[in-house]
């Protein structure tokens, strides 16, 4: 999506406006994150008691200035085996290797299209993401065996995963030439391979390492298949209104269900939910998503007086 805004950008204007890049990413991110991470904050104190509200507290810092993810990596925090209580705001780990991807990432299109080659920006750009791509998969592969946690939190192994879905943006023009039946198959295929991820990995799995391939390609097929709108693809049942509908408050469920089902967890002196509880509490983290996205997310995205005017929106 980014790569795709940054290019129709950069065709219809010629330049790339670094002030509009930033105020569309923080009246996107920024509103729904504070207000999840003020009410994590605030109701951990009296339900788990001031000790546990105090780290919490600490973790809010880290995770206003989308540096949580480098805080674990350094302390040591094992997202998949560790032992004590797990961050109410862990979560949002995987939205500061996102942003600080995006720190970097305009500027890197800009240096890009000032460089007088003759192929053209899509082809320069693809060349870049490539190679970016390819080091970070190694970085990936390699850190995994040495230093897990680390390899798991640092933006440096997750880099090749943001580049493909900048690959596939770039590809857009090949992607729609594709014949119809292949493009059905391919975007099957992804949604399975994501689907067999999230069924038979386990914590065991060396993670992310050569695993988070299966997820990551499955994604990136499922979009590059879409694109030749096949009869038959995986959209035929994506594009349901149900999943549609999930689709448009993904980004506030994503920011509460972690931080209500370790919440009752840890209150409950748990790991772990049963599934039945889990999935009630899912109910309530929808519920203050859909709240979320109606009175925080979307009225301030899409505000008249913001939308214009980027140094008002940071």
């Amino acid at each position: 999506v980014i790569t795709g805004v940054l290019l129709r950008e950069r065709s219809t204007t010629g330049s790339t406006s670094i002030r509009g890049f930033y105020g569309r990413r923080i009246r996107r991110i920024l509103p729904a994150a504070t207000v999840v991470i003020i009410a994590t904050v605030v109701v951990s104190y009296p339900l788990l008691g001031p000790l546990s509200g105090e780290q919490t507290a600490k973790d809010s810092l880290w995770a206003s200035v989308f540096l949580i993810n480098l805080h674990f990596a350094a302390t040591g925090t094992n997202y998949l085996a560790s032992q004590l209580p797990p961050s109410l705001l862990q979560n949002f780990w995987s939205l500061a290797v996102e942003e600080q991807f995006y720190l970097v990432y305009p500027a890197i299109v800009i240096a890009v299209a000032s460089i007088s080659w003759r192929l053209s920006l899509r082809r320069r750009l693809g060349i870049v993401l490539g190679a970016a791509a390819l080091g970070s998969l190694v970085v990936s592969i390699v850190q995994t065996s040495t230093n897990p946690t680390t390899a798991y939190f640092s933006p440096l192994p997750r880099v090749w995963e943001l580049s493909l879905g900048g690959i596939v943006a770039l590809s857009t023009e090949y992607l729609r030439r594709w014949p119809a039946p292949i493009s059905a198959v391919l975007s099957w295929l992804g949604l399975a391979s994501i689907l067999g991820a999230g069924t038979f990995y386990s914590f065991s799995t060396a993670y992310p390492g050569w695993a988070v391939a299966l997820p990551v390609f499955g994604a990136a097929l499922i979009i590059a298949g879409g694109t030749a709108v096949p009869e038959r693809g995986a959209e035929r049942l994506l594009r349901i209104r149900p999943f549609q509908w999930i689709g448009l408050i993904s980004y506030s469920l994503y920011l509460w269900h972690w931080p209500v089902l370790t919440l009752v967890a840890q209150r409950r002196g748990t790991g772990s939910l049963p599934v039945s509880e889990s999935l009630l509490w899912l109910v309530v983290s929808l519920v203050l998503a859909i709240a979320t996205y109606r009175l925080v997310e979307n009225p301030i995205r899409r505000s008249p007086s913001l939308v214009g005017r980027s140094w008002a929106s940071v």
